[in-house]
Order: structure tokens, then sequence, then C-alpha cells
């Protein structure tokens, strides 16, 4: 199982939901940084292509509090 990091500078939540798609159950969650306005046209429907495969997704800024407990389970 893999925990997938990026940020929204390209097309990394594209190239996760489609990875999620061909390895269903092997993705525990996405994390993207928020490096600039989110773009609704783009990035949600990524987002909500990801929501719908039930993987959590944190899309994240600098001032974001980062919670530990987002990793639990990372040794299953």
């Amino acid at each position: 199982r893999f925990y997938l990091i990026g940020d929204d500078t390209q097309a990394d939540i594209r190239t996760y939901s489609e990875i999620a798609e061909q390895l269903p159950g092997r993705i525990c969650r996405v994390f993207i940084h928020k490096t600039k306005a989110f773009n609704l046209h783009f990035q949600e429907f990524y987002y909500q292509r990801l929501h719908k495969l039930n993987i959590p997704i944190l899309y994240f800024d600098d001032t974001t509090a980062f919670d530990t407990s987002m990793l639990k389970n990372i040794n299953d």
C-alpha cells in the first residue's frame, strides 16, 4: 500500500487518480501541497475522482498543521 505525495504545480493529482484506478486498494492516502490557487476545472475533477475511489486526500498549504495520525497504518 502506498501514500502518494505531490503538489499542484503540474499533473500530480491527475497521475495519482490514474494510478489509484489501475491499482484498486493499493493507495492509502494522497497528499497534495497547494502552491497556487485551486484550479477548479482541473484539480477539482481529479479530487472528486479520488474521493469516488474512497481514497482520502489532503490538499494542504504551508500553514496547514500536519497531523502525524494521517500516517496511521503506514506499515500495514
